[in-house]
C-alpha cells in the first residue's frame, strides 16, 4: 500500500524540520543544496514532526471551519482550491516542508507560491540533529 496523503505532509515536515539545524551545522561545499546532502531523516525529527502536525489537526478540529480531520485532508482541499492561484503544482510533501518551515519562524511559507492556508501554525524549536 502508497503513503496516504497524511504521510506525505509528515514526510515534508521532517525532513524540513531535519535539515534546517543540520545545515546550519554542517554546510555542504560549493554549488551543492544542504537539503541533498543531509543524511536520512533521523527520528527526532519525526517525532517532533508528528508532534506539530498533531497539535495543527487539534486546531483544524476546533475551528470548524472546514471540514478536514487530517492534515491530509487539509491538504488535499487546499491543492484543489484556488488552483488558477497556484504558482507551481502543489505536493504534498511540500505542504509538509513549508509547514515546518513557518513553524520554525523562517520567512518562508506555503503562501509564497500558493493561496492562503488560513492556518495558525504554532512555532516550534528545533535544533537536534541525530546522525
Amino acid at each position: 500500500m502508497g503513503l496516504r496523503l497524511a504521510d506525505h505532509v509528515e514526510e515534508g515536515t521532517c525532513r524540513a524540520l531535519y535539515e534546517c539545524p543540520f545545515g546550519r551545522h554542517d554546510k555542504p561545499g560549493g554549488g551543492e543544496d544542504w537539503m541533498d546532502y543531509a543524511p536520512p531523516t533521523g527520528e527526532s525529527a519525526r517525532v517532533k514532526a508528528r508532534e506539530l502536525i498533531g497539535r495543527i489537526e487539534k486546531t483544524l478540529k476546533r475551528t470548524g471551519g472546514r471540514s478536514a480531520p487530517t492534515i491530509g485532508d487539509f491538504y488535499e482541499q487546499l491543492a484543489v482550491e484556488n488552483q488558477d492561484l497556484h504558482h507551481k503544482a502543489p505536493t504534498p510533501d511540500d505542504f509538509g516542508h513549508y509547514l515546518a518551515m513557518e513553524a520554525l519562524g523562517s520567512g518562508v511559507s506555503w503562501s509564497d507560491d500558493h493561496p492562503d492556508h488560513g492556518l495558525e501554525v504554532p512555532l516550534v524549536s528545533f535544533s537536534d540533529y541525530d546522525i
